[in-house]
């Protein structure tokens, strides 16, 4: 591990206060908005889901749902119409 020279309740305190998310929340948010361009690029849900580092598309989904409201499938279903119509 890399000594930063703070502890790891110091980091916690700092990165919550300038983005207002835990570190856990931080990583989580990015992973699903890349997630997104996955599925939008026709990507399964459990393909998106490792390709992000999630090691299970249950706890993808779940984090997923919570996030945007809505699931995995049910964001590619409606980006397959969209395009499909587009085209």
């Amino acid at each position: 591990m890399i000594d930063a020279g703070v502890s790891r309740t110091q980091f916690y305190l700092k990165l919550k206060s300038l983005v207002g998310m835990s570190g856990t929340e931080y990583i989580n948010h990015f992973r699903l908005n890349e997630s997104l361009s996955l599925l939008k690029a026709g990507y399964r849900v459990s393909e998106a889901a490792y390709a992000t580092g999630f090691s299970s598309p249950n706890y993808f989904t779940r984090l997923f749902r919570k996030k945007f409201g809505f699931s995995p499938k049910t964001y590619t279903e409606k980006n397959c119409q969209q395009s499909t119509t587009k085209a």
